[in-house]
C-alpha cells in the first residue's frame, strides 16, 4: 500500500510537471511570437497572463518577476502593456466576427474611451468610414468616429470622499477613481492587478497624495498595495540602491536628477 506522505510526493511530482510543461509551452509561443506585429504582442500578452494567473512560474522561479527578468527577458511595465492589449485584443476580436482588426496600438487605443461592449461596433463604424472617404484607417479617423457617433462627453467632476467615511468597497473605488483615474479600476476589475476588497478600503482610506502613489507604483512598478505602503513611508538612504530610488520617485510623479561621474541621469515620470 502506498503511504500517505507517497501519495503527497506523488502528487506534488505531477504538479510540478504540469507546471513545466505549461510553462514551456507558454515561454516557446512568447519566444515565437516576438516582435511588433500587434497580434504577436496579443499572443505574448495572453500567455504572460496564463503564466502569472496559472502559477506556472512556479516550475522553475521564486515569483512571476523572476520568470519575468530570468526566462523570457521582458520588463515588468513592457509585460503590463502586452497583458492589457492581450484583453483588449480578444475582446475586440470577439465582438468583429471576421472583420479586420487593427494593426497598430494607437488604433485600439483609440477605442478606450469606449465601455468594452461598445469597441467593436465603434470599429465597424471606423471600417466603413475608411472605405467611404477612400483613405487609409488610422487612429485618428477612429477617434472622430468614437466622438461624434457614441457622444463622449466631458467627465463631470469628481465628488469628493473623505477617506475617513470609507466604509465599503464602492466607496474605495470611487475616492480611487477619482485620484487615480477610472482605467485603473477597469485593469483592477479585468485582473490586470489583484486587488482584495481589504486591500480596496486600507488604500482608500489614505491620504490623497499617498493614495497616487499607490496607484503609480501600481501601474508603472507592478507593486501590491501593501508594497506600495512599506515603499512609500521607506526613507531613502545613503545604502538605497539607484534602482529604488528611481522607483520612489517615479511612482511618487517626481523628477530626479543624479550625477555620478560626472554623468547626469535625470528621470522623468511619464
Amino acid at each position: 500500500m502506498t503511504s500517505n506522505t507517497g501519495l503527497t510526493t506523488s502528487s506534488r511530482t505531477a504538479r510540478r510537471q504540469a507546471l513545466e510543461i505549461g510553462l514551456d509551452r507558454s515561454v516557446q509561443i512568447i519566444r515565437n511570437a516576438s516582435g511588433l506585429i500587434l497580434e504577436s504582442m496579443a499572443a505574448i500578452g495572453r500567455e504572460l497572463l496564463r503564466v502569472r494567473d496559472q502559477q506556472l512560474w512556479l516550475a522553475r522561479h521564486g515569483s512571476y518577476e523572476d520568470f519575468l527578468e530570468n526566462e523570457v527577458k521582458i520588463p515588468y511595465p513592457t509585460a503590463r502593456s502586452y497583458c492589457q492589449l492581450s484583453l483588449k485584443w480578444d475582446t475586440l476580436k470577439n465582438q468583429l466576427d471576421g472583420h479586420p482588426m487593427p494593426k497598430t496600438a494607437h488604433e485600439i487605443e483609440s477605442l478606450d474611451q469606449l465601455p468594452e461592449e461598445q469597441r467593436g461596433q465603434a470599429w465597424r463604424l471606423a471600417l466603413m468610414r475608411a472605405e467611404d472617404l477612400d483613405i487609409p484607417l488610422n487612429a485618428l479617423l477612429v477617434r472622430a468616429v468614437v466622438r461624434e457617433n457614441f457622444l463622449i462627453e466631458d467627465k463631470a467632476e469628481a465628488v469628493p470622499v473623505d477617506p475617513e467615511t470609507v466604509k465599503s468597497v464602492s466607496e474605495a473605488k470611487i475616492r480611487i477613481g477619482n485620484l487615480c483615474g477610472d482605467e485603473l479600476l477597469r485593469e483592477i476589475d479585468r485582473k490586470v492587478y489583484r486587488v482584495s476588497e481589504k486591500e480596496f478600503l486600507v488604500w482608500a482610506r489614505k491620504s490623497d497624495e499617498e493614495v497616487q502613489f499607490i496607484g503609480r507604483a501600481m501601474e508603472k512598478m507592478g507593486w501590491a498595495v501593501s508594497r506600495s505602503i512599506q515603499k512609500y513611508r521607506e526613507p531613502i538612504s545613503a545604502d538605497s540602491k539607484l534602482r529604488e530610488i528611481v522607483a520612489s520617485r517615479i511612482a511618487h510623479g517626481k523628477p530626479l536628477e543624479v550625477k555620478i561621474h560626472g554623468w547626469k541621469v535625470s528621470v522623468k515620470p511619464e
